[in-house]
């Protein structure tokens, strides 16, 4: 076999090897974070009711994931304190 072909075969076996190693060490390494218990809602007895015909607003707002641990959480609170709002420069 001819020198430059039996490098270029170790080359691609090495890359392969390594491919390998990062899918092997995704798997191992992956974990979940545990289920919260749910809360239950309460609401009093008096809560209104809706009514058809009527007209309501509704607010709605993004509260993210909510699962993350709390490192993380501390990490995005952290980059969020330091960069500047959508449309601003920053000082």
């Amino acid at each position: 076999m001819k020198k430059w072909v039996k490098i270029l075969l170790i080359v691609l076996l090495a890359v392969v090897l390594l491919a390998a190693a990062y899918v092997a060490y995704v798997f191992i390494s992956y974990h979940r974070i545990g289920d919260q218990p749910l809360t239950p809602v309460q609401t009093p007895d008096t809560a209104p009711s809706l009514s058809a015909g009527e007209a309501y607003t509704l607010v709605s707002w993004n509260i993210g994931f909510g699962a993350y641990e709390e490192t993380i959480v501390a990490a995005s609170s952290w980059t969020a304190a330091r960069s500047p709002a959508p449309g601003r420069r920053s000082a």
